[in-house]
């Protein structure tokens, strides 16, 4: 058994070898876990879909909550609580050719005159990112914020970088970005990542494709790696996963 995970858990990225996995370091040691104990494989990056197969219905992540059905087909949702933003546990996205469970949620805050204001909730799913926006936010200003983080993460680009990153960039130039905003990061491979974006609901088509591993990587971290943007997100989608394992 895998046991609990501190919220100061390290979630590691390893584009080189694929298939990707994710590890988790105890703060207690130094030794590496990777979380494919217990028959189950966690390939991030993998463009091959993780299955939970010994996981019976009266064991599933005890993360995820059900509400009341919005459709005919019953839904379950996971509700994220500083921002009340509900997230559906198992979606298609685009470009996948099979659904990708959710593994937490968290959300992003950025201070104002020592005023902390909430910017988005996002919910990490096996290889995929989906974010909404709470509030109006100008596509120029997303995108350096999301710049900035991704810059220290690629201590020497490439031109390809720079091509990947100038395509990135084009996404998000021009645009409003209205509370509501859907915006879907999806790593297909360890040197392929997927941009979608799309106002007030499930994106359906794929925006932009960006290729270059150094990217894909440093995107990860962002979210997942050593000064998450997120520390909610990333503590979430620790804690989610040490209960999968149990």
């Amino acid at each position: 058994m895998l046991g609990a995970v501190a919220a100061s858990t390290a979630l590691c990225f390893s584009p080189s070898t694929p298939p990707t996995r994710i590890f988790v370091h105890r703060g207690v040691s130094n030794s590496t876990l990777p979380l494919s104990n217990h028959g189950h494989s966690f390939s991030l990056l993998s463009s091959t879909p993780m299955h939970f197969s010994s996981l019976s219905s009266r064991r599933q992540p005890l993360f995820l909550t059900q509400a009341a059905s919005s459709s005919a087909a019953n839904a379950e949702y996971v509700e994220e609580p500083a921002t009340n933003v509900k997230f559906q546990t198992c979606l298609n996205f685009p470009g996948c050719s099979n659904s990708l469970t959710l593994f937490g949620t968290g959300y992003r805050e950025k201070v104002f005159a020592i005023i902390g204001v909430k910017v988005y909730a996002a919910a990490s799913f096996e290889k995929s990112l989906q974010i909404i926006l709470v509030r109006d936010v100008d596509g120029q200003t997303f995108w350096d914020a999301l710049s900035d983080a991704i810059a220290p993460r690629i201590p020497a680009s490439t031109s390809a970088d720079e091509t990947a990153l100038t395509t990135f960039r084009g996404v998000f130039l021009d645009r409003s970005l209205k509370k509501g905003t859907f915006i879907l990061l999806t790593w297909l491979n360890p040197t392929k990542l997927l941009v979608s974006v799309s106002p007030n609901r499930f994106p359906s088509t794929v925006d932009a494709t960006i290729e270059s591993a150094n990217v894909a990587s440093a995107l990860f971290n962002v979210f997942l790696g050593d000064s998450p943007v997120s520390p909610s997100l990333k503590s979430s989608v620790a804690e989610g996963l040490s209960k999968v394992l149990k």
